[in-house]
């Protein structure tokens, strides 16, 4: 499987340190149907990420002023394996990754510091001196989220649960908004997802490697 890995300015908000840990990441992949309006749509991740350790990572692929384009019809219709995160977990760790799912429409070039920005705000006014309970993160990203639409195309949002235990890797996948989860399959494309934001209509799909 050809694995596209992107420039991705990280901002690590809080750094903790790991021990005995599994590598992994998450990889994504993206179908358009329908685009925000006629020609190709410009799009790009914002993502956003806790561990049950309180250390947060944000960050836009697939990079600062850069976007993928994408089309509805036998033009570019696909951006696949795209690496959303590498992460490692040790037994009894957990983490919340949210992915937000956005169209340049004349935007700013750097909306994505302000998504961070808002990130590391809304945790301190809730107390950063303490670890972030990973339960109450997607309700932090769910404040913000509209906030940094700025004048671009808020396609949908999405998160990933993920715990390591004696047992290995497990993922939760769900929607939060302008999505719907289309369920877990057998075959390649499973933990499905559709994104109907601003007049469109995306399908994607994605895979925990452990």
């Amino acid at each position: 499987m050809r694995v596209v890995r992107r420039s991705f300015l990280l901002i690590v908000l809080t750094i903790a340190t790991v021990s005995s840990a599994t590598a992994s990441n998450l990889v994504f992949h993206l179908h358009c149907d329908k685009t925000t309006e006629a020609g190709e749509d410009e799009v790009y991740y914002l993502i956003t990420s806790v561990k049950s350790d309180s250390s947060m990572t944000a960050g836009r692929l697939p990079g600062p002023q850069n976007h993928w384009d994408m089309n509805d019809g036998n033009k570019k219709p696909d951006v696949q394996n795209v690496i959303l995160t590498d992460f490692s977990l040790s037994d009894g760790q957990s983490m919340k990754v949210v992915v937000t799912f956005m169209e340049e429409d004349g935007g700013t070039a750097f909306g994505w510091l302000d998504y961070a920005k808002g990130v590391d705000e809304r945790v301190r006014k809730a107390g950063v001196s303490s670890p972030i309970p990973v339960t109450s993160f997607v309700d932090f990203i769910k404040t913000f989220l509209p906030d940094i639409r700025d004048t671009d195309d808020w396609i949908g949002t999405f998160q990933v649960d993920i715990s390591q235990d004696k047992n290995g890797l497990k993922a939760d996948w769900s929607a939060v908004q302008r999505s719907t989860y289309l369920g877990q399959s057998s075959g390649p494309k499973s933990n499905g997802f559709r994104f109907n934001g601003d007049g469109t209509n995306y399908y994607g799909w994605g895979q925990l490697n452990p």
